[in-house]
């Protein structure tokens, strides 16, 4: 748009209300949207003012370009617009081609100052509806209002066109749409198109939530951006939200005239309806058998009033769209109704083709799966229906037959029976329709073929179940007996017709009203008799389900109870008479044992208890005896009802245990026995001991049974116990072993950065005298009294104990320094050499005190950890003896340097834990020989340290430090685990299955818990029991604690084997030989190594070897290193050796090699054949 463009449209606005008083006042003004194509501003308002006085008003626009005019026509829709002929710029028949091209119904007069005739019918070719002089304008009116009306006229006939070929387009759609998202597709696009909207989309309502989605098909103008359509994808509309909610809800057709000036009526898609450039929104909804099921929506980009007639086009192919979508239901309805019927069923129209069948039908024919019968002829499918009907049913002529069966389609009477070759069975029956159709229904009757073979066998059976029934009537515990509805006795069983012949009379025979002879009281029924009529009547008028009665008889020569029961059968009941007495009985038995068990829970000394854990971890008593009251002070009614009580009664420190211990109970059903303390902290506090047995409950629950015991004297003896066992009985003081828990305590506290401690060495002097001079009796005293002096001289929160003997210790706490230290071990020489009254004795003796400081020595900064309690008090005890050497009654502080072996073996102890750490462990393979047949039938598993530094080390160098320091537990179960996992590596790769010997020490089984170990190591390694051979020496076996042996029992259990390493150099003991659960003996290399030179240690080997034999052990010599060795043990007797003469210890790739070569090792051949194992 030019400046001048621009002014002019600006000088126009606002002027249409106060312009119509220049000609018309007083008069009505009609508006008119006038487009001015003039270069004269004064011409132009020269024809508005015209305009004005002749009953206009007008809202113009003056333009003078082809950019201006383009603008124009794109900002706004005109009513007709005025052109000059001829401008600077621009000229008329441009102007009207421009104008032609935007809108051909556009009136287009020119008004000019002077036009000639050429130019005047130049521009009538043009297109000028009409052409007016500036001068003359009395004509202007006149042609505005004609051309006005015509080009409305115009407009109204092509839209109308428009209309018809759209709705007759969507019609042929609808009729020919292959889906509906394809229909909806093309029905969108046409609006669209015919109808001039930019943007059309369909929202389909889902069945579930009842709200609208967007669907697929959508159309877009080319000129407009497709994201629009894209960020509406995942949004959905409530039935009352927006256009569409609003067309859902009130069934209407929805319009928006200009989306800007709607605030709430588009929500919740505004912002963006607005940001894509869309003004007018006409939503209308597609209504199928009274349900909106879709709702069309269609945008332009610029703002428009209400068309009433779109609105109806719109609504009319909505309609076409809901009509189809009903017709579609009805067929979808039509076709699950003919599919859901249970026989075939056909249907042919008058051609005689066919126009619809299930699937029963096509599988009569064999056709299910074939889609081309749809148009097909009854003949055609009769025809290409042959090969599956029974060649029984053509009678020996299939075209008779044919001509037949034709003949009764066309005339339909009778049921056809025929028979496919699957051995089925069909009546087909067939009817006229009055469309001149035929209806065809196949119903399968191969049951009702075989009625009669079925009746027959029916028969047989019926005189089979008779006599079943008979049979199990008399197999019942009971009297029987079949009543009709009417009470009367059909049939009874033989316990029930043995009663007929009693001498009571009970029964009743066949044919008699049983109810009445209840009633009647014949028979032993006596009360009940009425009782029992009245049920057996009540079950058979279907009153119950059913009926049951205990009641008591009493007869000729017997009594007891019976139980009866009457359940009901088609067309009368069941009566049955159970004898009960011994039930009874045992009930009577049970009450009088129940009351005995409440008898003695009531006089028991404790409770007893029956508590339950639910699946949810919830626990409640199910019964406790009344005498739980005495020790909780709570009535058994409030425990069984508070699942809680429990918990909130007994002591908090032990609520956690006792949780801890039934949920271990509970895991492994295993019993469970707790003690835990009631009323802590009260004159009354018991203790209880709670003794109780699991069993898990069908639903998962578990269930105690159990008894609680008042254990409190027994606690308080215990206590007493406790505390002579950490308490000098003669002074009162701590023990030794207290006195070493405090210390232990004291040095944790120090390393938590609190203050120095000093461990004070008491040693009384002289106190030998006293007990040679006075006797023991007053050495006690002098004892106590010294304790009791030494007690006097030191703080509260320092610890005075007794170690033995005249030996006493003071754990001094929270020196500020060790003159602290000095000070009260001068105070005690000094107290101490003041002499002791006992009795009338004054006795005189001293003391000798010996001082270690923590922190003091080197030793506790260079070391991995603190000092061990024993530690300092050894330091003390040399230290009191350094004072004793000093003349006695003074005291000494411990001042000793680190030896450097000391330090060596920290040292060692530290690298050990850097080579576990660093996998610097290695394993190397020994081979055990037969040297009966020189294969190799095992090995030993020797450890070696890969040092960084010194390279390759031999265990003697540090297991010795490893097991001081503990470190041989991780150490060997690294070795153990290691062993089995290569032994079961060679075994997969096919070589012999050979045990593996690995070495053991007693501090590993005692330290550790090695049994739980070796069963983890085998299951992880999948290594059987049997090959695994663990050696210990004799010396860790006779000085190993119980737990050694119980742990290796257990080990022998599972078939783990065992061996005594280095036998001969311990103890030796015939006794632990039968005890230990070994099966060899390795004879110690010390003595196989001089036993070919000296008689000594070759008398030695003897003996071992007679004793292994005498006592069924493997005898395996170790350190074997000489041709004259492996004789020497051939000629002994002795079966297996190992040693340098086979083969050095080699690393598990090189051992691999001799196991895949089969290697062979020389020997003497003595001794009787062997299988090559080493067992």
């Amino acid at each position: 748009m030019g400046r001048k463009d621009r002014s002019v449209q600006e000088a126009s606005e606002g002027r249409t209300t106060s312009s119509a008083a220049d000609g018309n006042s007083g008069g009505v003004t009609q508006p008119l949207k006038l487009l001015l194509v003039d270069d004269s501003e004064d011409d132009a308002l020269l024809l508005v003012s015209h305009l004005r006085r002749s009953g206009y008003a007008p809202q113009y626009r003056r333009v003078e370009s082809a950019e201006g005019l383009n603008d124009a026509l794109a900002s706004s829709v005109w009513d007709i617009a005025l052109c000059d002929i001829n401008m600077p710029r621009f000229d008329a028949n441009s102007a009207m081609a421009i104008l032609k091209a935007h809108d051909p119904n556009l009136p287009c007069i020119v008004a000019s100052g002077t036009i000639g005739e050429e130019l005047a019918a130049d521009l009538v070719r043009g297109g000028a509806a009409d052409l007016v002089l500036k001068t003359n304008l009395a004509r202007l009116v006149p042609a505005i209002q004609r051309e006005i009306v015509s080009a409305g006229v115009r407009r109204d006939q092509e839209a109308r066109a428009r209309e018809v070929d759209l709705l007759l387009a969507v019609t042929r759609s609808v009729a020919e749409a292959a889906d509906f998202d394809g229909l909806l597709q093309d029905v969108l696009a046409r609006v669209c198109e015919d109808m001039g909207w930019a943007y059309g989309e369909a929202w389909l309502r889902d069945p579930k939530s009842r709200r609208f989605r967007l669907s697929g098909p959508s159309y877009t103008a080319s000129d407009l951006d497709h994201t629009f359509r894209e960020a509406s994808d995942e949004m959905t509309v409530a039935s009352d939200a927006g256009p569409v909610g609003r067309a859902a809800k009130s069934r209407r057709p929805v319009w928006i005239g200009d989306a800007t000036a709607e605030t709430h009526g588009i929500t919740p898609r505004r912002k963006q309806v607005i940001a894509a450039g869309f003004r007018a929104i006409l939503a209308v909804p597609i209504v199928s058998e009274d349900e909106v099921l879709t709702v069309l929506v269609f945008m332009m980009t610029t703002p428009l009033e209400r068309n009433d007639r779109q609105v109806a086009i719109v609504s009319a192919v909505s309609l076409q769209l809901g009509s189809l979508f009903a017709r579609k239901r009805a067929e979808a309805r039509l076709r699950d109704a003919v599919e859901s019927l249970p026989y075939g069923f056909a249907l042919f129209d008058g051609d005689d083709r066919l126009s619809l069948c299930n699937d029963n039908y096509r599988d009569y024919l064999g056709w299910i799966e074939d889609d081309g019968m749809s148009d097909k002829t009854f003949p055609e499918i009769l025809r290409a229906s042959a090969s599956v009907i029974h060649e029984s049913v053509f009678g020996g002529d299939r075209d008779e037959w044919f001509r037949w069966r034709m003949g009764q389609h066309i005339y339909p009477s009778d049921p056809i029976e025929i028979r496919y070759v699957d051995d089925r069975w069909a009546w087909v029956l067939e009817r006229r329709t009055r469309e001149g159709g035929t209806v065809t229904t196949s119903v399968d009757v191969t049951d009702l073929k075989h009625v009669e073979e079925a009746l027959r066998d029916r028969e047989r059976a019926l005189e089979r179940a008779l006599a079943i029934q008979s049979g199990i009537l008399n197999a019942l515990p009971a009297q029987v007996a079949l009543l009709d509805s009417a009470a009367v006795v059909m049939e009874v069983n033989d316990r029930w017709r043995a009663l007929t012949t009693a001498p009571d009379g009970q029964g009743a025979v066949v044919g008699a009203d049983y109810v009445e002879r209840c009633r009647n009281g014949v028979g032993f029924y006596g009360a009940a008799g009425t009782e029992i009529a009245d049920g057996i009547r009540s079950v058979l008028a279907g009153e119950r389900e059913s009926y049951s009665l205990e009641y008591p008889f009493s007869g000729h020569e017997t009594e007891g109870w019976n139980s009866l029961m009457v359940a009901p059968m088609a067309d009368g009941a069941v009566v049955m008479h159970i004898d009960i007495t011994d039930r009874k009985r045992a009930e009577l038995a049970l009450a009088e044992s129940e009351a005995r068990f409440q008898n003695i829970a009531t006089n028991l000394p404790g409770f007893i208890f029956r508590r339950r854990r639910s699946p949810d971890g919830q626990n409640r008593f199910i019964y406790v005896s009344p005498s739980v009251q005495e020790f909780f002070g709570i009535p058994p009614d409030d425990f069984l009802a508070d699942g809680e009580i429990f918990n909130r009664t007994i002591e908090p420190e032990d609520v956690d245990r006792f949780l801890e211990e039934s949920e271990r109970s509970a895991r492994d059903l295993t019993p469970l026995e707790i003690e835990y303390r009631v009323n802590a902290g009260k004159p009354n506090q018991r203790w209880l001991r709670s003794l109780s047995r699991p069993q898990r409950l069908p639903d998962g629950s578990t269930q105690w049974d159990g008894i609680g015991l008042d254990v409190t004297d027994q606690k308080l003896a215990e206590e007493r116990l406790n505390h002579l066992a950490l308490h000098d009985p003669l002074t009162e003081l701590p023990n030794r072993s207290l006195f070493e828990q405090h210390l232990q305590q004291a040095i944790h506290q120090w390393e938590r950065g609190e203050d120095q401690l000093a461990i004070h060495y008491v040693d009384l002097d002289h106190f030998k005298d006293v007990n040679d001079t006075f006797g023991h009796e007053a050495g006690d005293r002098v004892i106590a009294a010294a304790g009791q002096r030494l007690r006097s001289l030191v703080r509260r929160s320092d610890i005075v104990a007794r170690l033995s003997g005249d030996e006493f210790a003071v754990l001094q706490l929270n020196l500020a320094g060790v003159d602290d230290a000095a000070i009260l071990a001068e105070k005690v020489v000094d107290h101490f050499s003041a002499a002791l009254m006992i009795d009338d004795l004054r006795i005189t003796i001293g003391a000798s005190v010996g001082i270690a400081i923590l922190n003091q020595d080197p030793s506790d900064t260079d070391r991995t950890g603190p000092p061990l309690p024993g530690d300092l008090l050894a330091r003390a005890d040399i230290a009191m003896h350094e004072a004793k050497a000093a003349g006695r009654s003074t005291f000494r502080f411990h001042a000793h340097e680190i030896a450097a072996q000391t330090r060596a073996r920290m040292i060692m102890r530290q690298s050990l834990h850097d080579a576990l750490e660093n996998q610097e462990f290695r394993l190397h393979y020994q081979p055990q020989v037969d040297l009966r047949t020189g294969k190799i039938a095992g090995s030993e598993a020797l450890i070696r340290w890969e040092h960084p530094e010194r390279g390759l080390q031999r265990p003697d160098l540090f297991m010795a430090i490893a097991e001081d320091s503990g470190l041989i537990v991780p150490i060997g179960e690294w070795v153990l685990k290691e062993a089995c996992r290569q032994s079961m590596e060679w075994r997969d790769a096919g070589y012999p299955a050979l045990p593996v010997s690995v070495n053991v020490s007693a501090v590993q089984i005692i330290r550790g818990d090695f049994y739980r170990t070796v069963r983890r190591v085998l299951d992880e390694t999948r290594l059987k029991p049997w090959l695994l051979e663990l050696e210990l020496t004799e010396t860790s076996v006779i000085t190993g604690s119980d737990t050694v042996m119980e742990c290796l029992h257990r080990l022998d259990d599972i078939g783990v084997r065992m061996a005594i390493d280095d036998f001969g150099t311990g103890y030796s003991s015939f006794q632990y030989l039968k005890t230990f659960p070994a099966t060899k003996l390795k004879i110690d290399q010390s003595f196989v190594r001089d036993m070919t030179v000296d008689s000594s240690d070759a008398s030695i080997v003897r003996a071992i070897i007679e004793v292994g034999r005498s006592r069924g052990f493997v005898v395996v010599a170790e350190g074997v290193e000489t041709e004259e060795q492996t004789a020497f043990l051939c000629d002994e007797g002795c079966t297996f050796a190992q040693g340098y003469h086979f083969s050095r210890p080699l690393p598990a790739s090189d051992f691999g090699d001799l196991l895949r070569r089969g290697a062979t090792f020389p020997v003497a051949s003595h001794g009787p054949p062997s299988d090559g194992k080493l067992d």
